[in-house]
C-alpha cells in the first residue's frame, strides 16, 4: 500500500515572491504596451513645450518691459523653468488611471489575480511600478527642462547654474511630486475602476478646479492652497500665494496616502469584476 504525499508545487508562494512575480508582471506591461510610451512622452513634450512657452512670453516679455530700475530689482520665481511641469504631471495621473482601469476593462485584472492571489501583493506591486517609471521620466523631465530653461534665461542674463542648490532642490522635489500625481492617479483608477470616470476625475482634480479656483475672490486662496494639485505644485514652484515646500509636501503626500490607502481597502475587499 503507498501513501501519497504533497509535492512542491502545492507549497504555498511566500508574499516576497507574490511581491516579486507581480511587480516583474508590471514592469513587462509598462514596457511593452505602446500606450505607456505614448503617455509618457505626451507628458515629457508637454513639459517642455508648455514650459518654454511660460518663459518666453511671460518671463522675458514681462522682463523687457520694465523699467532699468525694476530689472535691477527683479528676481525670478523659485523654480520658474518646471512651471511646465504642472500640465505634464496631470499626464502622468491619467497614466496611473489607465494602469489600473484599462485591466478593468479588458478584464485582465482576473488573470493578474490568478497569477497572483494576494491583493496586497499585487497592489503593492502596482504602485512601486508605477513609482520607479514616475520618478525616473519625472526626474529627467525636470532635469531637461531646467536645461532648457537656461539658454532661455540667459538671453537676459538670468539664468541660474544647476549647481545652485535651490536648483538641484527643486529637480528632486518636481521629480518626487511627479511620483505622487502618478499615485493619485492610481489610487483614481481602483477605486473608480471605470477608464472614462477615472480620467476625467484626474482632469477635474488636477486642471479644472485649479482653473476655476483663478476665477475665485483672493480671500479663497488661503484655502485653495490646500487643494491637492496645487499642494503639490507649490512643492517646486512655490510662490508667495501658495503653501511653502515643507507644509506643500507634507499635504500634498497626506492626500496621496489617504487616497492610497482607501484604494487598497477597497481592492482587497471588492470582486474582481468592473463596477
Amino acid at each position: 500500500m503507498t501513501v501519497s504525499t504533497p509535492t512542491a508545487s502545492a507549497a504555498a508562494v511566500s508574499p516576497r515572491s507574490e511581491f516579486r512575480l507581480a511587480l516583474l508582471a508590471e514592469w513587462t506591461k509598462f514596457r511593452t504596451l505602446r500606450s505607456t510610451y505614448i503617455t509618457l512622452g505626451l507628458a515629457v513634450l508637454t513639459t517642455i513645450v508648455f514650459g518654454a512657452l511660460i518663459l518666453t512670453g511671460a518671463v522675458l516679455v514681462e522682463y523687457d518691459d520694465m523699467s532699468p530700475a525694476e530689472r535691477a530689482n527683479f528676481q525670478l520665481d523659485e523654480g520658474i523653468w518646471f512651471h511646465g511641469l504642472h500640465l505634464g504631471q496631470v499626464l502622468f495621473a491619467v497614466l496611473g488611471s489607465m494602469s489600473v482601469t484599462g485591466e478593468y476593462v479588458t478584464g485582465t485584472i482576473r488573470a493578474a489575480l490568478a497569477a497572483v492571489p494576494s491583493r496586497r501583493a499585487l497592489f503593492a506591486a502596482k504602485a512601486v511600478g508605477l513609482s520607479l517609471v514616475t520618478a525616473v521620466v519625472g526626474l529627467v523631465s525636470a532635469a531637461a527642462m531646467f536645461a532648457i530653461a537656461q539658454p532661455i534665461l540667459g538671453q537676459r542674463d538670468l539664468d541660474v547654474p544647476l549647481t545652485d542648490a535651490s536648483a538641484l532642490q527643486g529637480v528632486g522635489l518636481a521629480a518626487l511630486a511627479t511620483v505622487g500625481f502618478g499615485l493619485l492617479g492610481l489610487g483614481a483608477g481602483f477605486l473608480i475602476r471605470h477608464a472614462s470616470g477615472a480620467t476625467a476625475t484626474v482632469l477635474l482634480g488636477f486642471l479644472g478646479i485649479p482653473i476655476i479656483a483663478q476665477l475665485l475672490p483672493q480671500s479663497w486662496w488661503s484655502v485653495i492652497r490646500y487643494f491637492p494639485a496645487d499642494a503639490g505644485w507649490a512643492m517646486f514652484t512655490p510662490t508667495a500665494d501658495t503653501l511653502s515646500q515643507g507644509p506643500a509636501t507634507a499635504v500634498f503626500f497626506g492626500y496621496v496616502a489617504v487616497v492610497l490607502a482607501a484604494a487598497a481597502v477597497l481592492f482587497v475587499r471588492r470582486d474582481a469584476g468592473a463596477s
